[in-house]
């Protein structure tokens, strides 16, 4: 386990062996991370409004209510202590599910966001990270939005994705910019489509003096954070224009579950063989197999197309939520 993780893990490690503690962090999460009322607590857990009271109070009384919530449910530690030994990983989060059966147009991205904003300000605490390779999406912008403020203007922050769609428009999701103005450090955007339109195009971009010298310098960052995107209809990647409906349905057709930094794969980890897996620009994800690398990503819908990424053996650490966890269990066990 790299340093980092270790750090990392120790803050996050919870021991909780009483059911009422155990409901106690689970309540703590659904009010403080999800901003549900007692009412709603109560119908979630299967609880009176004065039982969902005194778990809260039981909660601040043993000191998991910080900046943050401290301890997580024993199902979210068993689903953990599952996915980090089948997988190897460094560390596992799972965190508890903020709303029942979500879906990719209502999935609430805050807790896995406030998870992995803990784990990259402790990362940030730790001198020895210099720069940061960071991918885009929508966990990783909640991330950004809930890290506490820290000064670290010796950080350098990189894309590690093109920014930008095939149209040339902005990724919103693009978190560079954002995530050096909150600490205070140097970001570098990647100024090119997350997906070229063809391989002319891409050669075109990758000849580019600037584009070779600042993905030379991502490959080189000491932690990478990465989202990871699902092949389902309506899907991001669809939805926002970086590659068409035809050209998810030939994916699809070939056995692809997984968008893994503009590369598609699938169920085992490999790459499928189809024209627009070609076309990626950014840095290839079999170029951080001996990195430090965080994926954030959650949801039952995105089950599969995290649990292709952790087959690429590409992740050390990952947070994800409990939805996506209990499917990658049973998937292991099929």
């Amino acid at each position: 386990m790299s340093e980092l993780a270790q750090q990392t893990k120790a803050k996050t490690a919870p021991a909780a062996t009483d059911p009422n503690v155990d409901l106690a962090a689970r309540a703590a999460w659904l009010s403080y991370i999800g901003g549900l009322n007692q009412a709603q607590i109560a119908t979630r857990l299967g609880v009176s409004k004065i039982k969902v009271h005194r778990l809260i109070n039981l909660a601040q009384r043993l000191g998991m209510v910080k900046a943050h919530v401290e301890n997580v449910p024993q199902a979210c530690i068993a689903l953990e202590n599952i996915l980090m030994d089948r997988f190897n990983l460094n560390s596992v989060m799972v965190v508890p599910d903020l709303i029942e059966d979500c879906d990719s147009t209502d999935r609430d991205y805050t807790a896995i966001g406030a998870a992995g904003a803990r784990f990259l300000q402790t990362c940030l605490e730790n001198k020895k990270t210099k720069s940061l390779g960071i991918g885009k999406g929508r966990t990783l912008t909640s991330a950004v939005k809930q890290l506490g403020k820290i000064d670290r203007k010796d950080v350098e922050t990189y894309s590690i994705a093109g920014s930008l769609y095939r149209s040339f428009a902005a990724n919103p999701y693009d978190v560079v910019l954002q995530l050096s103005r909150h600490i205070g450090g140097r970001g570098y955007f990647l100024p090119v489509p997350y997906i070229a339109t063809n391989a002319a195009e891409k050669k075109q971009f990758q000849s580019q003096n600037f584009v070779q010298q600042l993905l030379e310098k991502a490959q080189n960052a000491d932690l990478f954070v990465i989202g990871i995107g699902a092949l389902h209809q309506g899907s991001h990647v669809v939805s926002t224009g970086m590659i068409s409906e035809a050209e998810r349905l030939e994916l699809v057709a070939k056995g692809a579950v997984s968008d893994l930094l503009g590369s598609f794969i699938d169920i085992d980890g490999q790459m499928v063989d189809v024209p627009v897996n070609q076309l990626m620009l950014g840095v290839h994800y079999s170029d951080l197999k001996t990195k430090q690398v965080l994926a954030l990503a959650g949801g039952n819908d995105k089950a599969q197309a995290i649990f292709a990424a952790l087959r690429a053996e590409v992740i050390s650490d990952l947070i994800t939520d409990e939805a996506a966890a209990t499917e990658m269990v049973k998937l292991l066990n099929e």
